[in-house]
């Protein structure tokens, strides 16, 4: 999990949420580890949201969420290549203006199985989730 500053945890925390509100909005389950709680397991990780059509995970998608600090190299070769040995696909949803950066980090580190996409938040307004598995437009 990366260290955060309260300001930084605190958005990372609103997307996770507002992740997990749009899937409800469309009828989905869902299941969430903000914050470092560790409220539901997936394949021995407690990634930040985990959604499913049906009421059970054997067939769920799997997000991982990051702010501008955590997508780092450190970030990469300890969380996400594990998420990538633990899943055979999940996502990394990071801000708009880090998907360059996360994909090269994801190539550079040899990152398994692992979609990049994005999110964004305009002060004072709501989430933008692109590329959010399992949510059909």
């Amino acid at each position: 999990m990366a260290r955060r500053t309260v300001a930084r945890q605190l958005l990372h925390d609103d997307a996770v949420r507002a992740a997990a509100q749009v899937y409800r909005e469309r009828g989905r389950y869902v299941w969430l580890n903000p914050d470092g709680e560790k409220n539901a397991e997936l394949e021995g990780c407690y990634v930040d949201v985990i959604a499913s059509a049906t009421p059970g995970r054997e067939q769920a998608w799997v997000v991982e969420f990051e702010t501008d600090d955590s997508v780092s190299e450190s970030e990469a070769a300890s969380q996400w290549v594990k998420y990538g040995e633990a899943f055979p696909a999940w996502h990394l949803a990071v801000p708009v203006g880090q998907f360059e950066a996360a994909r090269k980090l994801v190539r550079q580190c040899g990152v398994s199985h692992c979609s990049v996409i994005m999110w964004d938040r305009k002060p004072g307004g709501p989430h933008t989730f692109w590329g959010l598995p399992g949510i059909e437009l």
